[in-house]
């Protein structure tokens, strides 16, 4: 009841808040979000965010090309993402900078990093920045928290969420307070979201003997809390000190149950916390002719879980976990042709591990990276520089610090790696560029790949193997990215953007359990470097703007691979659909009728499919296989005056019965959500 009249009172506020601001404002649509620079990224905004109805960073990045999600549920109710076939311990997560990882896996719970205070998510596949650290195998993700722009900025949006029946099922919040000074700026976000429950789609038929029945889906409570604050101090225009902190948690309830089993294990999280602490200074100077900039950062990264199974069996696992590491980052713009960056990166990794209180493994680690990146624009045409090469190269080195377990296996070795890559972006005219790149990176082992059975997980009989490779892989690209205009404005003329690639990524030395042969003649499973896999594709993205009333936008993502070397029973790649695409379509009829209150009405219907794929579980050329499926959504916006606005969402229209990582773990079926956001 606090949540519906905390709701109900956002609603009868805000409008008496911001009276004042009466007008209305002339309708702006979004610009195109794909420009001609020079670069390989894929950027999702806040503007993108709202209009999908995006409160986390797994429903953020959903229609990103190349990007497939997967989780969503399963017995650690873990919810990621593959790029271009590499899973997010292979594709690290930036928050400004700062390595967003748990150390004992290298990923995290997309599900719950809320993206109210972002300001962007970039996603960089492949050739990525060097300056980053280890591990960006393949690419990075880099988000941005949104700072200040502005005196006073005020900010609050209040959603309500009900399932298909149209009962209650959930609440999301956020608040925003900042500020931008002449000499200092502070910003403080908080975020709230709970989700009372979450409905199956009415094609959902039950199995017998199993918990979950029409309806509800069994444990899908949750609830999530983000509090986000920023501040700096700007004594000049060339200067800043600044400070970060970021407290996410969660009441994660517990794991549903897969609708195809008889004997459930069921796991709880009463813990799920995160402190994540910066501080970083920069500056930008000229020095006669050059300009130069240098940047140098500490952080502490600290994350903390315990997770009970119940069911078959019971124990309790608790995970200490943090993070310590700083970075010292410089660069040269020595003329319009040349321009040098370098990044030294230092972290610490710590994990702890207790199997029912009892301490059973301890692992500490440093990793040193060395990274830079040169560009070169050697010719001169028409009073431009059409042609930029970029090279760029990095070391990393990972030292074993400390180690102690229930049992007697030899550490981690020390070990390093290099990273090198290449790449010619050519600007046919300022607004069209064609890319080509090349890059060889790499991937030390998870601490759990390495150390996987002395974690007591009692599904797998496989032997450690601390001294496993590093994986490696070569990505090649080509690409193009422009925007076609008319040579004069029109209300209708339409601006198109356009962003496409196709992509070759050949992986080495990857990363599988086998079978091989022990000395006293036997055999045993165990993780070893045996499999090469190669992954290919073609992706596009393109926007249209037809002036005030109409944009268009979407995005095609073609996935293949092909298993060169497998390890014995591996046929098949997993979590791997064939072909991915969305559609949007944002109408804003009335645009051009100012006396109307509805002028700033705007219609967007969207529209997204995903090709079949197998499930996690599947290893062999045949097995269980995750049905296609396409969904379809709707959402309606208006824009009251230039402080705030009103949304309705519709959310799988149809009730389509779909998966994404098992063909027995159900997404939710029709949704619906109402906000009210207001912005000073």
């Amino acid at each position: 009841m606090r949540r519906i009249f905390f709701l109900f009172a956002a609603f009868v506020c805000l409008p008496a808040l911001f009276s004042q601001e009466s007008e209305t404002p002339e309708v702006v649509l979004p610009s195109a979000k794909v420009s001609a620079e020079k670069e390989n990224v894929n950027k999702v905004t806040q503007d993108d965010m709202e209009r999908e109805n995006s409160t986390d960073l797994w429903e953020a990045l959903r229609n990103v090309p190349g990007v497939i999600r997967s989780g969503g549920g399963s017995e650690e109710d873990e919810s990621g993402f593959r790029v271009r076939g590499f899973d997010s311990s292979r594709f690290p997560v930036y928050v400004d900078d700062i390595p967003l990882e748990n150390p004992y896996r290298g990923n995290i719970d997309f599900a719950r990093f809320l993206t109210g205070d972002l300001e962007s998510a970039e996603v960089q596949k492949g050739f990525s920045s060097m300056l980053a650290g280890s591990n960006t195998m393949g690419g990075a993700l880099f988000l941005r928290t949104a700072k200040p722009k502005a005196p006073f900025e005020l900010q609050l949006k209040t959603s309500a969420d009900f399932d298909s029946l149209f009962s209650y099922s959930g609440i999301y919040t956020m608040f925003a307070l900042g500020t931008k000074q002449e000499l200092f700026y502070t910003k403080f976000f908080a975020q709230f979201r709970a989700v009372d429950h979450t409905t199956l789609s009415a094609s959902f038929t039950p199995i017998p003997d199993n918990p979950q029945k029409k309806g509800r889906r069994l444990y899908s409570e949750s609830d999530d809390i983000k509090l986000t604050m920023l501040a700096g101090w700007t004594p000049n225009a060339g200067f800043s000190l600044n400070f970060e902190y970021i407290f996410s948690g969660a009441d994660k309830g517990k794991s549903p149950p897969e609708v195809n089993k008889t004997n459930i294990v069921i796991f709880a999280w009463p813990l799920y916390q995160r402190h994540t602490i910066k501080i970083d200074a920069d500056y930008f100077g000229m020095l006669k002719t050059y300009e130069y900039y240098g940047k140098a950062f500490f952080y502490f990264d600290k994350f903390d879980t315990e997770q009970t199974q119940d069911g078959i069996y019971f124990r309790s696992i608790t995970n200490d976990d943090y993070i310590f590491g700083f970075r010292l980052e410089g660069g040269f713009i020595f003329n319009q042709k040349n321009e040098l960056k370098a990044a030294f990166n230092f972290k610490h990794e710590s994990h702890t591990r207790l199997n029912d209180s009892i301490k059973n493994l301890n692992v500490e680690e440093n990793t040193f990276s060395l990274g830079a990146e040169y560009e070169l624009k050697p010719f001169f045409f028409w009073a431009r520089y059409p042609l930029s090469l970029r090279a760029g190269a990095g070391f990393d080195a990972l030292q074993p610090v400390k180690f102690v377990s229930t049992q007697e296996k030899d550490q981690t070795k020390l070990r390093y790696m290099f990273s090198l890559q290449a790449g010619a972006f050519f600007d046919i005219t300022p607004k069209h560029t064609l890319r080509v790149t090349w890059s060889k990176k790499n991937h030390i082992p998870s601490m759990y790949q390495r150390y996987e059975n002395l974690f007591e997980d009692i599904w797998d009989d496989s032997v450690p193997n601390p001294n496993l490779k590093n994986e490696a892989v070569y990505h090649y690209e080509a690409g193009y990215r422009g925007i076609i205009a008319p040579e004069t404005e029109s209300i209708f003329a339409p601006v198109i953007s356009i962003d496409a690639a196709v992509y070759y990524a050949d992986l080495y030395d990857m990363i599988s359990a086998a079978t091989v042969d022990t000395p006293t003649g036997g055999s045993t499973l165990m993780r070893v470097n045996i499999d090469k896999t190669a992954y290919y594709g073609f992706e596009t993205g393109i926007t249209i703007n037809a002036g005030k009333y109409v944009e268009l936008g979407g995005m095609v993502s073609v996935n293949r691979y092909n298993l060169i070397k497998a390890a014995s029973g591996y046929q098949i790649e997993n979590n791997f659909p064939r072909t991915q695409a969305s559609v949007y379509l944002t109408l804003t009829p009335f645009a051009g009728f100012s006396p109307l209150p509805l002028q700033t009405l705007a219609i967007t219907p969207a529209f997204e499919y995903e090709g079949p794929r197998y499930s996690r579980w599947t290893r062999l050329g045949a097995g269980e296989i995750i049905d296609r499926w396409t969904l379809v959504s709707l959402k309606l916006n208006l824009q009251i005056n230039k402080n705030w606005s009103f949304a309705a969402y519709i959310e799988n229209i149809f009730d389509v019965y779909y998966c994404l990582d098992s063909a027995y773990l159900p997404q939710s079926g029709r949704s619906f959500s109402f906000s009210v956001s207001g912005k000073y």
